[in-house]
């Protein structure tokens, strides 16, 4: 794992109190709480359409935190968005792969660097 991603977990973790569903099937995992980010580094903002508990907040949380250039995820399932902070080399379009790949529809924010 990457270095700053663990010191973010380790930092303060929220955790999701999450319930298992019929769309995903991972293990849950808490989210990182927010922290400073170094010098250079970007969040994107992420619309995603289709989750409906926790497990699938934690899907994708897990998901995307193996991206390569991801500092730290925070998916809100409320809200339905998933916010990245990510190294300035970071690819946004990778993130989103990653997101479909577990079957999620999503796009990028407007005014995001990735849009």
């Amino acid at each position: 794992m990457n270095p700053i991603r663990t010191a973010l977990l380790l930092a303060g973790t929220l955790s999701l109190g999450l319930v298992g569903c019929d769309r995903c099937d991972e293990t849950p995992v808490a989210a990182a709480a927010a922290a400073a980010l170094p010098a250079g580094a970007k969040t994107v903002i992420f619309s995603v359409d289709g989750m409906s508990c926790g497990g699938c907040a934690s899907a994708v949380d897990t998901k995307v935190g193996k991206v390569a250039g991801v500092l730290g995820c925070e998916v809100s399932l409320e809200e339905r968005r998933a916010t990245v902070q990510m190294t300035a080399d970071g690819s946004p379009t990778e993130v989103e792969e990653a997101i479909r790949s577990l079957g999620y529809t999503v796009e990028p924010e407007t005014g995001n660097p990735a849009s």
